[in-house]
């Protein structure tokens, strides 16, 4: 069954790194035709609404080993039959409207529910009349270092209490809606998203002691925290304890500049952003990406472009690749 699985999973993703789905219960009480209901059963999930009468939407994005799923609508009954092979599979349900009941627990709006690895199957039951839900499912190895695979309980709920959190949680509804065009705006995009959910995997279970040398800390502060416009080469120095220049130090032994290093993470991301989603407006993009004001992200996106071991493989189109 396992062997099954993988074959469909990598038949699904064959010449692309990424899928995407829209979907209303307006057109049939059930997802059973085409490309969505293929990535359903691929992911032992299972979707039935309580009467024919709770409509629902939903929105799909997923890589090969992540995916974030964006569910609207009134009362419904999901199913996550997990088995051998989604063993290694976590997943982080985002409640912001309405509430959701999983393996018993109510989780309601603002709050957060983070599901540990496991092969029994699980339930998930929407109760309000207006729900909206998001599901990142990921691999396990994003976990590594955190509490939660220590921990007993097999759910973990947490409320959403830090308000740095937003601009990540908008890219997430983002990236749900997101149609990205090109290889080489996937891949940014998935490093980007994966940095992003380990970021929200450590503001839900409490930040673990980061080890490794200043510059090794100070990038991974960078990679899962850039979409914060206040974050500087000052509060990156004041997370790690040193001084801003120790911090520098520690880059210019790299060759590097802590802002040039995180103007650039910002710009990548803000690329990927409107490659994948090219109706966003530059204000939206902007914040999202970490950018104060959309006149600064132009001028990074052009600097990173400049430079002669960048290939960002943009289109030609002036509109699309800035």
């Amino acid at each position: 069954m396992a062997a099954d699985k993988k074959i469909a999973n990598r038949r699904m993703f064959r010449g692309k790194g990424i899928v995407h789905f829209d979907y209303s219960s307006s057109s049939s009480p059930y997802p059973r035709a085409g490309d969505i209901q293929q990535y359903l059963d691929t992911a032992k999930l299972g979707i039935t609404p309580t009467t024919p009468l709770d409509e629902y939407y939903l929105r799909l994005t997923a890589f090969s080993q992540m995916s974030f799923i964006e569910f609207q609508g009134s009362c419904v009954t999901g199913m996550w039959l997990r088995d051998a092979h989604s063993v290694n599979k976590a997943a982080l349900l985002i409640v912001f409207d309405g509430s959701v009941v999983v393996e018993g627990i109510e989780v309601t709006a603002g709050q957060f529910a983070l599901l540990k690895p496991g092969v029994v199957p699980v339930v998930v039951e929407s109760k309000a009349k207006r729900n909206d839900v998001i599901v990142v499912s990921f691999g396990a190895h994003k976990l590594a270092g955190l509490p939660i695979l220590t921990m007993d309980k097999q759910l973990i709920v947490t409320d959403m209490e830090d308000r740095s959190l937003e601009p990540l949680l908008a890219y997430l509804r983002s990236l749900c809606r997101m149609r990205p065009r090109g290889q080489s705006q996937t891949d940014v995009l998935e490093g980007l998203s994966q940095g992003l959910v380990r970021a929200l995997l450590q503001a839900v279970l409490g930040t673990p002691p980061v080890t490794g040398s200043t510059y090794v800390r100070a990038m991974r502060l960078i990679e899962s925290d850039f979409a914060n416009p206040n974050l500087s080469g000052a509060v990156i120095a004041a997370k790690l304890g040193i001084s801003v220049r120790s911090l520098q130090s520690a880059f210019e032994e790299h060759g590097e500049a802590v802002s040039v290093v995180l103007r650039e993470a910002r710009a990548r991301a803000a690329i990927a952003t409107r490659a994948a989603n090219p109706s966003a407006s530059a204000r939206d993009i902007a914040r999202l990406s970490g950018f104060a004001a959309e006149s600064t992200m132009y001028r990074a996106i052009r600097e990173l472009k400049s430079k002669p071991d960048v290939d960002l493989q943009l289109s030609a189109d002036s509109e699309l690749s800035w």
